[in-house]
Parts: structure tokens; C-alpha cells; sequence
């Protein structure tokens, strides 16, 4: 009979110390993100307006001027607070009849303070593309 109170009480105690347990702070880079994106290419540079929203697990993308959007997976966390996430195309995507659209990649992000700091790699026909960004809460600054 010794048995079931002494079982009885280690599921409890287990559970006041799962209890004692904080959950993870808030990510801070969580929530809506407004910016320019610089992109860099084989054909050069170009400048268009991006929306960025994060959530605890993902997130998406908007890229108005381009008229493409995606999702993101995150990948996972490297050192020094930025985190890895796979961006793949859900509106927009490159169309190889009409030769438009825009490509998957992987994007790498840094909350600073007031900003988010924002890397994207992706490749296309062979060649890389590199963009990025300085990104803000609040309204759209195309500067």
C-alpha cells in the first residue's frame, strides 16, 4: 500500500516544479516590420518597399512593388540573437513563361533596439542574390 501514496506524491511534487518553471520571454522581433529592401544582383541594384510580420514560429512577407509575398519557416536561432528562416513564395512566384515573379530563399534576422536588421539569400538561373534591409515598427518610411 506504500506504494501509491509514494507515486502519488512524486507526480505531484513534478508537477509544482513544472509549475516553477517561467516560460520564455516574448520574442522581441515578433509583431509588424516597415522598410526599404536594397536587392543586389547580376543585373544590378534595385530598391522596393517590403512588409515583414514575425510571430513565434514564422512569419510572412509583402513586397508591394514587386507584387510577390511569401511565408517563413523558422529554421532556428544562431548565436547572438538573429534567426533563420526559409521564405518560400506563395504569391508572385516566378513564372519562367513570362519570366517574372519572385524566387525562394532563406532570410536572417537581427532585432536592434528600435529596428530589425534583415539579410535574404537566394539564388537564380545559377547566379546569387543578395538583399537587405533596416526595418521599423509603425508606418512605412520608404527612406
Amino acid at each position: 500500500m506504500r506504494t501509491l501514496p509514494l507515486a502519488l506524491v512524486a507526480v505531484l511534487s513534478m508537477g509544482v516544479a513544472r509549475a516553477d518553471v517561467a516560460p520564455p520571454p516574448p520574442d522581441t522581433g515578433e509583431g509588424t516590420w516597415y522598410g526599404s529592401m536594397r536587392q543586389v544582383n547580376s543585373e544590378g541594384e534595385e530598391r522596393y518597399p517590403m512588409t515583414l510580420v514575425l510571430s513565434e514560429h514564422g512569419g510572412a512577407t509583402d513586397y508591394p512593388k514587386l507584387r510577390c509575398g511569401g511565408e517563413l519557416e523558422r529554421l532556428g536561432s544562431a548565436s547572438g540573437g538573429y534567426v533563420i528562416y526559409k521564405e518560400t513564395i506563395t504569391r508572385g512566384a516566378f513564372d519562367k513563361r513570362k519570366g517574372d515573379g519572385c524566387v525562394d530563399g532563406v532570410v536572417i534576422i537581427h532585432a536592434e533596439n528600435d529596428a530589425l536588421v534583415l539579410g535574404w539569400f537566394g539564388a537564380f538561373d545559377g547566379e546569387p542574390m543578395l538583399a537587405s534591409a533596416r526595418l521599423t515598427r509603425g508606418q512605412f518610411d520608404s527612406r
